[in-house]
């Protein structure tokens, strides 16, 4: 029985950073002794001398697998991964990032007793990321979850989490290869709505590869698909907080969802003017996003009339552009200093 199944999709990542990462999965395996885990590595497409540095990589390691299939991007690769993997667990690792063993992780999965189990990260820029607070082992309410999703996008990755294999295959679990953004949060929203059984360990698994650019190069090329990705985002934690929370509890989570939003769809909107890209087309779909909001919702946040989410809600519904110009020229000035 194979216990733990490492999916890492690649496509042209440099061959240095691929072999840290693949040694780094090796040193995750020869640590977990106990543990029957396999390495699937999906080739999306790379150049043939990427192909070939993996094909004689994983030649030299039985528990290593390499797939070749055509470019269609991460989320089909991953879900290529997944539909490939017979582990009783599967976690998503990315070809330029690095996975770090940790203690009493072994024991968990050989228990089966949990669906998915959290870790933390940290940054290549030594930035810790805490799945959750408190720095003790214990089971999570999905409530919990919730929470910190609505307040930032630390929880929304694939990485550090372990998953049931036999939930995303029997449920049909994939993720969403028409987004290049937010797909990730979609595909655990969409868990989460099988109200898994979830627990935490307070322990860093993963070192995540921060790239702004890679952002902005989406930002630059596909901002409309962008700002709808962000609504597709939106509605799914709605759905979500609609599906797994009591009533009493649901209005003060989707206000909080939807300040979220509106941040996002606030700052998308300043990194647009600042690069002198921001077109009707994107206007429209910002309206639009808008406009899905509940009325009731609405109300609630213009009642707080000085707060942040009212101001940035009052400026792209009133659609300010010239005050929203200087906005994104402070906040790319502020931007450019916090990176320093």
């Amino acid at each position: 029985m194979t216990n733990l199944s490492i999916i890492v999709p690649v496509y042209n990542t440099p061959i240095d950073k691929l072999r840290v990462c693949l040694h780094s999965i090796i040193k995750f395996i020869n640590f977990n002794k106990e543990l029957n885990i396999e390495c699937i590595i999906i080739d999306d497409g790379s150049t043939e001398s990427i192909s070939n540095w993996c094909c004689e990589f994983v030649s030299n390691y039985s528990n290593f697998k390499f797939y070749k299939k055509q470019n269609e991007g991460v989320s089909i690769a991953r879900n290529t991964g997944i539909e490939l993997s017979k582990g009783e667990y599967i976690t998503f690792v990315d070809s330029d990032d690095i996975l770090l063993p940790i203690k009493d992780l072994s024991k968990y999965l050989l228990s089966q007793k949990y669906d998915l189990l959290f870790t933390d990260l940290k940054t290549n820029k030594q930035q810790n990321w805490f799945a959750f607070s408190g720095g003790t082992k214990k089971e999570i309410e999905l409530e919990t979850v919730i929470a910190r999703l609505v307040e930032n996008g630390t929880l929304n990755g694939p990485y550090c989490k372990f998953i049931r294999g036999c939930l995303l295959r029997e449920k049909e679990i994939r993720f969403d290869y028409t987004m290049i953004t937010g797909e990730d949060l979609v595909f655990l929203i969409h868990l989460l709505l099988q109200s898994p059984k979830m627990y935490y360990i307070p322990q860093c698994s993963y070192i995540y590869n921060l790239d702004n650019e890679t952002s902005n190069s989406r930002l630059i090329n596909k901002p409309n698909i962008i700002i709808d990705n962000n609504n597709k985002m939106y509605q799914a934690m709605i759905k979500l907080i609609s599906n797994a929370l009591p009533i009493e509890k649901q209005f003060y989570y989707k206000v909080k969802a939807t300040e979220r939003m509106i941040k996002q769809l606030f700052n998308t909107a300043a990194d647009l003017i600042t690069m002198k890209i921001f077109s009707k087309e994107s206007k429209c779909g910002i309206r639009t996003s808008l406009l899905q909001i509940d009325e009731n919702i609405i109300t609630a946040l213009t009642k707080t009339r000085y707060s942040k989410s009212s101001i940035r809600l009052s400026i792209l519904l009133n659609q300010k552009w010239s005050l929203l110009t200087v906005i994104g020229k402070i906040r790319l000035i502020y931007l450019n200093l916090k990176n320093r």
